[in-house]
């Protein structure tokens, strides 16, 4: 164990692994305990000065007038002063109206989009077309769509 802790214990007279005559066998240790018994006398020996009842009842009084003027804790939001909620309702302002206009940009974009691609045809040939690809892609297997591995005849391609 720490020695400086031992010659504390044994300064405030609690139990040690260690006797005193141990404890104080150097000089140093001596020598520590001695400073730190003077210490303690001096602390102890200090005029304690516990405030009046009056101070004490001044001080509750306006801690309690204080906890009074507060209110609830859960009125505390009603507290915040103007400036406060100035700022609160400006990000608020900005927020949305940043919302808004990103709304509107992309709506414009996908308008200005919708302007320049043709216009898709949903007939039933073009629905056919692409269900035939679809079925040939899938019985090519492992030769590349579109390669020279084998040659198909569409029947009945005609409208």
């Amino acid at each position: 164990m720490n020695k400086d802790l031992q010659l504390i214990q044994h300064l405030y007279g609690e139990d040690t692994d260690i006797t005193p005559a141990e404890l104080l066998a150097d000089d140093k240790s001596a020598l520590e305990f001695r400073t730190l018994a003077r210490s303690k006398s001096l602390i102890e020996q200090r005029r304690k000065n516990a405030p009046s009842a009056l101070v004490l009842d001044n001080i509750f009084a306006a801690a309690n007038a204080a906890t009074l003027r507060k209110g609830r804790p859960h009125l505390r939001l009603m507290q915040f002063s103007v400036a406060h909620w100035a700022v609160a309702a400006s990000l608020l302002l900005c927020l949305t109206a940043g919302l808004l206009f990103s709304q509107l940009i992309k709506s414009e974009n996908e308008q200005a989009l919708a302007q320049t691609l043709p216009a898709w045809d949903n007939s039933k040939q073009y629905e056919q077309v692409y269900n035939d690809m679809k079925l040939l892609e899938s019985s090519v297997g492992n030769q590349q769509w579109g390669g020279t591995g084998s040659t198909y005849q569409v029947v009945n391609a005609t409208p």
